[in-house]
């Protein structure tokens, strides 16, 4: 996940239900076993476990 440090990711997330979801994030950090984004959804800051990420794709910073 490192490599990903300042660039926006696409994610495939499993939250404590259970439940999958699909965000576009911007890494601002890993630490242990979480990573620390900015999630341009809610627009607010977020913390995601690394266990519970499924998937992670990255985004082209430039959209045709």
């Amino acid at each position: 996940m490192d490599k990903y440090i300042g660039h926006r990711v696409e994610i495939i997330y499993l939250n404590r239900q259970q439940k999958f979801s699909q965000r576009t994030i911007r890494l601002v950090s890993v630490k242990v076993k979480m990573v620390f984004a900015f999630d341009e959804l809610s627009g607010k800051p977020r913390s995601f476990s690394i266990d519970r990420i499924m998937a992670v794709k990255r985004v082209n910073r430039y959209v045709s």
